[in-house]
């Protein structure tokens, strides 16, 4: 194999950024249209309704926005700092014999049919790379929401309770969709634990097995 054609392999199948995180994880779809991102959705606009009962001007409604931040921020802290410390477990500790058997699949795959389809293992490192992308992006939101809170802006009432009420809608579901991500990632590194473990179980049974037939 040249390495012209190497590099075609990998530009054309081994993306790289932002859109290799989609790319490898499935999609849009395999993404977002999730039970996690449902119960996200339907939960926000919960809150919503009750800040729409609460809320009586915009200046009431900067002060929801002051103690949404002002709680949120330490707690997404500590969540970015879990999920980080769960990637690094995934990509730093793998076993190298569950990689050689993710990409010797993937490679009979590619030679059988002439597709190109993502590991397991690529699989698994990507959905964690979306939950931290996610769970830093809506901590950055926060960080300047809070900074914009503390300037005196004169806009019309009107535009200004409309703006805050959209902050507060997307932060709502956002801080919402961070902690059900916790519980995908717990849920995704027990369910990635179990399948080393089923891999290495069975480079010893197999032999076991061969041998007594």
């Amino acid at each position: 194999m040249t390495k012209e054609f190497e590099a075609i392999i990998i530009k054309n199948n081994f993306k790289k950024g932002l859109y290799g995180v989609i790319k490898d994880s499935g999609g849009f779809k395999e993404l977002f249209i999730t039970r996690y991102n449902l119960l996200s959705i339907i939960v926000s606009f919960f809150l919503l309704i009750i800040y729409l009962l609460q809320v009586k001007n915009a200046s009431h409604a900067v002060k929801f926005l002051e103690i949404l931040n002002d709680k949120a921020l330490p707690l997404l802290g500590g969540i970015v700092g879990l999920s980080l410390a769960g990637l690094t477990l995934i990509i730093t500790f793998s076993n190298r014999e569950i990689i050689d058997r993710c990409s010797s699949a993937q490679y009979s795959d590619f030679k059988k049919n002439g597709m190109f389809n993502a590991s397991y293992f690529q699989k698994v490192v990507a959905k964690f790379a979306f939950i931290v992308l996610i769970q830093v992006l809506t901590l950055l939101l926060f960080f300047f929401t809070s900074l914009l809170l503390n300037f005196k802006i004169n806009i019309n009432e009107c535009c200004a309770f409309c703006i805050n009420t959209i902050i507060f809608l997307l932060e709502s579901y956002l801080i919402i969709y961070s902690f059900l991500l916790v519980i995908a990632l717990i849920l995704n590194l027990f369910t990635f634990s179990q399948t080393s473990n089923f891999i290495m179980f069975m480079k010893y049974y197999k032999p076991e097995v061969e041998k007594n037939d």
